[in-house]
Formats: structure tokens, sequence, C-alpha cells
């Protein structure tokens, strides 16, 4: 039993090691990745978005040197096919027609929901009668245990059913309709609360069994006229329990320096090197265009104002990217799926305001 026991804990300190060593390169690929992402995020959006919005302006100042009904309606156009060219993929101005339907789907899917969320308050009223009736009886580890299982298999099936409520996938289609583009926020949504609950699954929930089974154990001793084997048995329970659940945690030999790592820290040095020079030219530029708007027009405080709202927004997406990045530990395994879903939510989140 011992030996299987050894060989058990060998295996797992085997694996975590090797998980280590593809830390560097996956840290790598990751910066390589979001690197790209956010090239291409410019040259596709951003980009036609600048060169646009200024040839905008600069006509907006040579119409107001020209005020006539013919140029304004011009202009309008002109604002008009830059801005569905640009922010339209994202968002159209919705129509009667379109809004009528709309609230039509709105209203169904609210008498839907509120169908589901009846059956939510029955289930867990159910619960609570049933949690009452163990409380009051004798305590019983096993009868805790069931009522434990019933409340999160609850939980687990109002999340399910969160994911996919009537409300939030008439929301989905209304907006895929308006934009002709794919729902990526509903999307990005549903694959990140997936992440979270795997996640919790595979760390949390064995580490409250394990709890269970010593709150158990231990109930067992405190009753008195505990024989030395029954102590033996309780430390034995306690040291493979934390041994299962934070022993893969805390690996020093997995955390000594190595040539990989230091190769990891120069190729990520050269990524962010190249990510700043980017922006240090795109800022040099804001600033060019922004002093020549001054010149033209005679309120350059309100063209300076929009550009620096543009750059500070730009500049926070770009911190928080560096704020969400990978962290060299042997918490990968159970944390890494929560570090990619986060990055996924914050990007799609911030993507729309930039956006429109």
């Amino acid at each position: 039993m011992v030996k299987r026991t050894e060989e058990r804990k060998t295996e797992e300190k085997k694996d975590v090691n090797e998980e280590m060593k593809d830390i560097p390169k996956t840290r790598t690929d990751s910066y390589t990745a979001v690197s790209k992402m956010w090239e291409d995020s410019y040259l596709k959006l951003y980009k036609p978005w600048l060169e646009s919005t200024g040839e905008l302006f600069e006509k907006a100042v040579e119409l107001s040197k020209d005020a006539a009904p013919g140029k304004y309606k011009e202009f309008y156009d002109e604002w008009v096919k830059a801005y569905q060219n640009n922010s339209g993929k994202f968002y159209q101005i919705p129509t009667l027609e379109s809004s009528k339907e709309t609230f039509q789907k709105l209203l169904v899917s609210a008498e839907e929901s509120n169908k589901i969320y009846r059956s939510w308050i029955t289930e867990l009223e159910e619960n609570s009668r049933a949690t009452r009736e163990v409380l009051q009886g004798e305590p019983e580890s096993a009868k805790y245990k069931e009522v434990y299982d019933m409340w999160i298999k609850s939980y687990g099936k109002i999340f399910d059913e969160l994911l996919v409520l009537p409300f939030r996938q008439n929301m989905k289609e209304i907006f895929e309709n308006l934009t002709g583009a794919p729902d990526i926020y509903s999307d990005t949504f549903e694959h990140v609360s997936k992440l979270w609950k795997e996640s919790y699954a595979r760390l949390y929930r064995p580490w409250i069994d394990s709890m269970l089974k010593l709150s158990a154990k231990s109930s067992e001793i405190s009753r008195g006229n505990a024989s030395p084997e029954a102590y033996k048995e309780f430390y034995t329970l306690w040291m493979d329990t934390y041994q299962e659940t934070y022993g893969r945690f805390f690996d020093a030999q997995s955390m000594r320096p190595s040539k990989d790592v230091l190769e990891y820290f120069v190729r990520s040095a050269n990524v962010n090197l190249s990510l700043y020079k980017s922006w240090i030219a795109t800022l040099e530029k804001l600033s060019q265009k922004t002093k020549e708007l001054s010149k033209q027009t005679a309120d350059p405080e309100a063209y300076k104002e929009f550009y620096n709202l543009w750059a500070k927004t730009y500049e926070k997406a770009f911190d928080n990217f560096f704020e969400n990045t990978p962290t060299l530990s042997p918490f990968k395994e159970m944390f890494e799926p929560l570090k990619d879903a986060t990055r996924i939510y914050a990007d799609t989140f911030t993507a729309y305001p930039r956006a429109w």
C-alpha cells in the first residue's frame, strides 16, 4: 500500500515537472499571438477609422468657412458612409420596423424566462425545506453530504440554464440581425462562464469533498475512546488530502531558474519592444494630426480633447493586456483557463466601446 502511494506521488511530481517545462514556451506563444491580434486590430479597425475621422474633421473646418445647404448634405452623406464602413458593422441605426420586431421578441423571451425563474424558486424552496429537516435532526455526516450534493446539483442546473435563457438567445439573434456579424460578446461570455465552472469543478470540488471526509473522521475521534490507530488513520488521511490538494502547487524544484526561462524573458522583451515602438509611432501620428487640426480650426481644444480621449482609451486597453499576461507558476493546470477567460472577456468588453 505504501509502495503504491509513493509511486503515485512520484508520477504526480513528474507530471508537474513536465508541465513546468512547457510554461516558457506557452507564455512566449501567448505574447506573440496577442501582439499579432493587436497589430491586426489596428490595421483593420483603428487605422481606417483614424484616417477617415481626420478627413471628416478637415472637411468640417472647410464647411464652417462656406456654409451652404448643399455642402451640409454632402458632408452628412460622407459622414454616414464613413460610419457604415467603420462602426456600421458593429451597430446600425434601427428602423421603425426593426424596432417593433425587436420589442416583440423581447416580450416573448421575458415570458419564457419568467417560467424558468419560477422553476428555480420552486427548486430552491424545496432544497431549503430539506435542509431545515436535516438540521433539526441528529448530526449525521451522510445526510449533510446528501444535502450538500443536492445544493450543488441545483446550482449547477441553474448555472447551465442561465447561459441559455430565451432572453439571452433572442438578444444574440437580434444583435446578429442588426450587425450582420456573429454576436462575439455573447459567445465569449458563454465560453468564459463554462471555463469558470470547469475550473471550479477541478479545483474546489475535490477540496470540499476532502474536507468533508476529514470532518467526518474528526467527528468520530471527538466522540472519545479513540484508539492510537484511529489518530494515525486521521493523520494519514490529512496528509494525503493536503498532498492531493496543494502538493502540486508548491514544488520548489520546478521554480528553479533554467535556460528555457531566461530565453523566454529575452523573447518576451523583444515582443514588448516591438509593441512599445508601434504605440510610440501611433501616438506621434496622433500628436501631429492634432497640431495640424489646431491650426485649421478656431476651436482646437475640442479636437485635442477628442484625440486625448482616444489615446487614453487605447492606452488603458494596452495596460490591461500586460496586467493579464500569464504567470510563471505551478498553478498553470488549475488557473491558466481562468486567466485565458479573463483576457478574452476583457478584450471583448473593451472592443465594443472603442469601436463605437
